[in-house]
């Protein structure tokens, strides 16, 4: 048998999405982590959105973020 050496990839992408309030986070992402801005403006935690770390999901609660048409960025470490 012939040994195979070790190989790593790195995977980049991005998602956009027109409707819905809930956004996919990858596995192992901490809730305390996650930081939510709506056109530059920080939203905030448990008013405006939640972090369902079973599920791996970001939920926008607040509709007022929705219906202003801001661009919605999540952002993690």
């Amino acid at each position: 048998m012939e040994c195979c050496a070790q190989q790593l990839f790195f995977i980049k992408g991005t998602f956009q999405s027109g409707a819905g309030g809930d956004i996919a986070l990858p596995f192992g992402v901490e809730a305390k982590s996650v930081t939510v801005t709506a056109g530059g403006q920080s939203l905030a935690a448990g008013t405006d959105y939640i972090v369902e770390p079973q599920s791996g999901r970001v939920k926008i609660i607040n509709e007022g973020v929705f219906a202003s048409g801001r661009e919605i960025k999540v952002c993690y470490e």
